[in-house]
């Protein structure tokens, strides 16, 4: 295998307003420029199934683009990991970003809406957030690894493992 195969195999890019899955042998799945918009990762400790959205608002207008909204988005990533209810509940969820970014201190307040909308979805769908990296003023990226569960969280200043 060439390092670039490799290098496929290894990681998993979440995009802006993007969902994707994974399962060992991939090592990783990781997501870039969480602001106000929020990463959020599913596990199953079980099958080592994993999914990541990362969201840019709370609500859709409509059917287009459904995993950049956290009402649309959400409900595929629990159903892409746990195919029934019994495996939702034993999902390892953490959750990232939800900043205020500085031109949004007070206008629109993306970042805490955003965080309104997942914990009101997880808390109708009845899945526990296990962990969170949430508000604050600091862009973040987030990699999940695939065979542990665990997430870490860089926000240029301070590494955090959740």
């Amino acid at each position: 295998m060439n390092a670039a195969a490799a290098q496929a195999r290894a990681e998993v890019l979440v995009g802006i307003g993007d969902l994707q899955f994974g399962r060992p042998p991939l090592r990783t799945i990781v997501t870039h420029a969480l602001g106000s918009c929020i990463g959020v990762f599913a596990w199953d400790p079980q099958t080592q199934r994993s999914g990541c959205l990362h969201y840019m608002l709370p609500k859709s207008d409509g059917p287009q683009d459904p995993c950049k909204f956290a009402d649309t988005g959400l409900p595929l990533l629990i159903k892409g990991v746990a195919p029934d209810k019994a495996t939702a509940l034993r999902l390892r969820v953490v959750a990232c970003g939800g900043a205020t970014m500085n031109q949004d201190a007070n206008l629109f307040r993306i970042g805490t809406r955003n965080i309104a909308a997942l914990k009101q979805f997880l808390w109708h769908f009845g899945v526990a957030l296990a962990a969170h990296d949430l508000g604050g003023s600091a862009p973040r990226t987030a990699r999940l690894d695939l065979t542990t569960g665990r997430v870490t969280v860089d926000s240029g200043t301070r590494s955090t493992l959740l």
